[in-house]
């Protein structure tokens, strides 16, 4: 009742002296053995030990209670009777205190209690467990005692999880942790009570075995520390003594997870032998639930124990029949107990430096699971009974028990980088496969999570109403919501060189893409950058030293066939924010892309009509056409063995005819407009590259430009006119760069192509003796042409219909053909398939008009030579093979099945 202040302004030591004379009194003795109720007088001991809680004589105080409970008052001379309710008060006591130590950030108290009850283990395990205290007057003291064990060994399994969280945090710090990080109290369990358990247990007690089930689920998702990887990085000679404790923390964990593991698996079958006791068992509460986190652990003897318990319960055979037999048998509770492990194997994800062993049984069971489930038409989902049983509400369970496994794999996905550098190559790729074989069995099976979580198997997702009579919608919007985080993580595995994983990841990209298209959802815009920017470049792709990635180009076909119904082609912005329909575009002005990695950046910077071509001009000369591609760029491919010849824009120009003239390129516009003209893929130009040919043109027009100026300031006598170049050329003397379009119309752009440009500098040469008219400074546009701009919103469209193509190129779609041969009965007999009347043959033409003829002339033909191969296979002897189903999942109308081949093919 005073608590702490009851020793206010006494000695340390003045607590324990009052309590050691008072057990020294005889008449203390008396009163126990005359009372008939002589846990009243032993009942002090729990508030006394909590006034004394925060001082250094707590740990004196109850190695005294516990002398005095289990050793003093446990003579054989006592009453039988007056033993057991000592032993009852001592366990009504050890709960309270257990309960409230626990929840103490020091564990001080917690480490004193574990150490003093570990003390007396045999005297506590016997009472609980052993056959001479089975009867009365021990039933009360009995079960007092297996509750406080229960809750002893259950703390021991949650201090070994916190223990690993806390050295994954020093871990992680490295250099910046310190030994304060660990705590002072170091990690314990009570290794002497689970020995002393495991040696006197009763093999044919379910509410025993009940207890034991609860501890060791407590710690089921553990798996033994790696001394390799889980370290102390921290290399400071200052920090020994944290390196010091941290390696003998993570020796003491695994020392601890052996002994609450050790005996289990014997304990297990001895007690599995008795069918009737294990029926029992079952029975208890919360033994199914603890049952299924033992399922899913790490630990392949915890495993096996549980798949034996439902052996012997069932008559089922290894993992995939127990986890079935769990959940046709106890719904509700395999429903909740696989939700409670989800839950713990997320946070131990989250926290842990790695933890892959975890991860990997997890998968592996989900699998099972969903194989038993939804797997047609054996899967439980399937049954008309299942889950009638008002036990559980069917359609919460399944959205719940979906959620967590949404959880836990994009978790998953998203640690599995920070795990990779502490582990082998070889590991990692065993379990990540895993991984991913459960996402698409689990994204395969959505449709059937789905329509039994609205509660009707016949509800297709196009049509699903909401649950009558529940107030519900259709869980598919936040069933698709869950799917975020998982393609998210699962985009950045498209990283991976390993092939069988490549191709696993892809295909789960897909699958899911494939229930956000179904449900009207649209992937984070993340995603879709993400996925979009694999199906782009297509050409660089094929230049293996520019690939980033593994994808294959039907791989990277799939992924643009997958992200196409989430492109929004339609809409780009404008400068001042508005948009434009791609309808609009045809006529609109020159666009600029901005300089991003990501190329989605569109922009109308201004609004003018196209240039219009120069026209042709005819002449008689026969010397070879000058490809000024060729000239800036380098020689095409049909050209490197050709001879090179030279531009220079710098000389002047033959006195010649004025058809001659005119072929001089006006200025660096005209130097530019050849090359886009002259290039049959212009947007096949680096921006760098058109940048580099565009300041050469510029630096040479200007120069020629300085020298006819000069020219003409020499020349003060004669003054004549200086005729224009032929309509089509237009002065770039100012183009310098690229911008937005010219805002003058087409004939003020004539006349003054009429009055200017290089190609006047070529009738210089008949002025001599002339002074030439300066002409008066004019107003110079900039022109941009719409060839040399690269169009990111044309491109991708072009990208999409190329990926489409090659796709349909590589992997034609057969399922027709598949679908006509899987539906003729194989014991049909005669030289004709069964549907010969509706193959409707016909005569082979020497042309064919379209596709469409061809097909209808040759798909009979083809049916034919299949129904031919068929019956010959059927006269020539049969190879037989023994094979296990690795997979099962649905896609679309399909079952897709993957089969592991067991032995060498065998004459049948």
């Amino acid at each position: 009742r005073f608590g702490e202040k009851l020793w206010v302004d006494q000695p340390p030591e003045f607590p324990q002296v009052k309590v050691d004379a008072l057990r020294d009194n005889p008449a203390f003795e008396s009163l126990l053995t005359q009372d008939s109720k002589p846990q009243r007088f032993l009942e002090w001991y729990e508030p006394y030990l909590r006034s004394v809680w925060a001082t250094s004589t707590f740990g004196d105080s109850l190695d005294k209670m516990m002398a005095l409970f289990c050793s003093d008052l446990q003579h054989q001379r006592f009453d039988p009777v007056l033993r057991s309710k000592v032993s009852l008060t001592l366990a009504s006591i050890l709960v309270n205190l257990y309960t409230t130590a626990f929840e103490q950030p020091n564990g001080r108290q917690l480490h004193a209690l574990c150490y003093r009850t570990s003390s007396y283990a045999k005297l506590i395990c016997s009472i609980a467990f052993d056959r001479s205290y089975r009867d009365q007057p021990w039933t009360d003291a009995r079960q007092e005692l297996r509750k406080f064990l229960s809750l002893a060994l259950s703390i021991d399994g949650k201090k070994a999880s916190n223990l690993v969280s806390k050295v994954s945090i020093v871990a992680r710090a490295g250099g910046n942790a310190k030994r304060t990080d660990l705590g002072s109290i170091p990690f314990r369990v009570h290794e002497p009570i689970w020995k002393q358990v495991y040696e006197v247990f009763p093999k044919d007690d379910p509410n025993a075995m009940a207890l034991l089930v609860k501890a060791v689920a407590a710690s089921a998702h553990l798996d033994f520390l790696n001394p390799e990887i889980y370290k102390s990085r921290s290399t400071s000679s200052t920090a020994k003594d944290l390196r010091d404790a941290y390696a003998a923390e993570v020796r003491t964990h695994r020392q601890a997870l052996e002994t609450m593991r050790k005996g289990f698996q014997d304990v297990v079958t001895t007690f599995a032998s008795n069918s009737k006791s294990v029926q029992t068992l079952l029975e208890q509460e919360e033994v199914v639930e603890n049952l299924m986190a033992i399922m899913f652990s790490p630990s392949e003897d915890l495993s096996s124990s549980a798949q034996e318990i439902a052996m012997q319960a069932w008559d089922v055979d290894g993992r995939d029949g127990s986890l079935r037999a769990y959940f046709e048998k106890h719904t509700a509770a395999a429903f909740k107990g696989t939700m409670m492990f989800l839950k713990t194997a997320k946070e131990t994800i989250k926290g842990s430096l790695e933890a892959c062993a975890v991860s990997r049984s997890t998968v592996l069971c989900l699998t099972d699971i969903n194989d038993a489930l939804c797997s047609r038409p054996q899967g439980l989902l399937f049954q008309g009974e299942f889950g009638k049983d008002g036990a559980i509400e069917l359609p919460s369970a399944i959205i719940g028990l979906w959620d967590l496994m949404s959880d836990v794999i994009g978790e998953i996905f998203k640690c599995t980088v920070n795990w990779a550098p502490h582990m082998d190559t070889s590991v990692m790729v065993l379990w990540m496969r895993d991984a991913l074989i459960f996402a698409r069995d689990m994204v395969s099976k959505f449709n059937v999570f789905h329509d039994a979580a609205a509660e009707s198997l016949q509800t297709s997702l196009a049509g699903a109403s909401p649950i009558k009579g529940r107030g519900r919608t259709s869980p598919g919007k936040s069933m698709v919501k869950k799917l975020e985080e998982v393609i998210t993580e699962a985009v950045r595995w498209l990283k991976l060189t390993d092939e069988e994983l490549l191709h696993q990841t892809v295909e789960l990209v897909k699958l899911i893409l494939r229930c956000f298209e179904r449900l009207g959802a649209k992937p984070p815009q993340v995603v879709i950058q993400r996925l979009e920017g694999y199906c782009t470049d297509r050409e660089d792709r094929e230049n293996q030293k520019a690939k980033k990635d593994e994808l294959t180009r039907e791989q990277v076909s799939g992924i643009a066939e997958a992200i196409e119904p989430f492109l929004d082609e339609d809409d780009v912005k404008k400068s001042d924010g508005s948009s434009i329909r791609k309808s609009e575009r045809s006529s609109a002005a020159a666009i600029e892309i901005t300089d991003s990695s990501e190329d989605d950046e569109v922009q109308l910077i201004g609004q003018s009509k196209p240039p219009r071509p120069a026209p042709a001009k005819k002449t008689e000369s026969t010397k070879p056409k000058v490809d000024v591609y060729s000239q800036l760029m380098g020689a095409s491919s049909k050209q490197k063995n050709k001879e090179k010849v030279h531009l220079d824009l710098t000389s002047r120009p033959t006195q010649s005819s004025s058809s001659t003239a005119s072929r001089v390129l006006p200025g660096a516009a005209g130097v530019a407009r050849g090359l886009v003209k002259s290039s049959a893929k212009p947007s096949n130009l680096s921006r760098s590259k058109m940048q580099e040919i565009w300041k050469a043109a510029s630096a040479q027009a200007r120069e020629i430009q300085a020298k006819a100026n000069e020219e003409a300031q020499q020349q003060s006598t004669a003054q004549a006119p200086v005729p224009g170049p032929s309509k089509g050329h237009q002065s770039d003397a100012s183009t310098r760069s690229r911008g937005s379009a010219a805002e003058s119309s087409e004939d003020e752009a004539s006349s003054e192509d009429e009055e200017r440009g290089l190609g006047a500098l070529a009738k210089l040469q008949k002025a001599k003796g002339k002074v030439p008219t300066i002409q008066k400074a004019e107003r110079r546009g900039i022109q941009l042409m719409d060839s040399m701009v690269k169009n990111p919103a044309k491109e991708r469209l072009t990208a999409r219909e190329q990926a489409k193509r090659t796709q349909m190129r590589l992997k034609p779609d057969l399922s027709p053909l598949h679908q006509m041969i899987l539906a003729w009965n194989y014991d049909h007999g005669g030289e004709d398939p069964p549907n010969l009347e509706q193959l409707h043959l016909r005569r082979i033409p020497d042309l064919f008009s379209s596709y469409d003829e061809y097909r209808k002339v040759f798909h009979p033909l083809l049916s034919l030579e299949c129904w031919s191969q068929i019956v010959k296979a059927k006269e020539e002897p049969q190879e037989s093979v023994n094979c296990n189903i690795a997979q099962k999942m649905f896609i679309d109308t399909w079952l897709e099945m993957e089969l592991g081949i067991l032995s060498q093919p065998e004459k049948g």
